[in-house]
């Protein structure tokens, strides 16, 4: 029983990781990117998509010690006032690097 219990979490992972990785190949407007640093979470939004560039704002708020869940940041959060802008192969190697946990869309 507990050899299943194990697979099933196996499986569970790799497909959030591969759900991530697709997102990330292909990143669409209103995506949510979650950086991590020392245990801090930074949510951050794709605002735009143009060729090879994404334009993203800043969530006003930061989370510790806990991934949020995509219901804990709501659109009112981000800062529209200044766009961070990102090549798509740098957004790929932030989230080869674990900077990037997790993608929401």
């Amino acid at each position: 029983m507990a050899r299943i219990f194990i697979c099933i979490f196996f499986l569970v992972i790799l497909s959030a990781c591969s759900t991530n990785q697709s997102y990330i190949e292909s990143p669409q407007k209103g995506d949510i990117y979650i950086f991590e640093e020392a245990g801090i979470f930074f949510p951050m939004k794709v605002d735009s998509v143009f060729e090879n560039t994404l334009y993203l704002v800043n969530s006003k708020f930061v989370f510790a010690d806990a991934i949020p869940k995509k219901s804990e940041i709501l659109d009112e959060e981000f800062d529209r006032s200044f766009f961070l802008i990102y090549e798509k192969e740098e957004i790929q190697r932030l989230f080869n690097e674990g900077k990037i946990i997790e993608v929401y869309r």
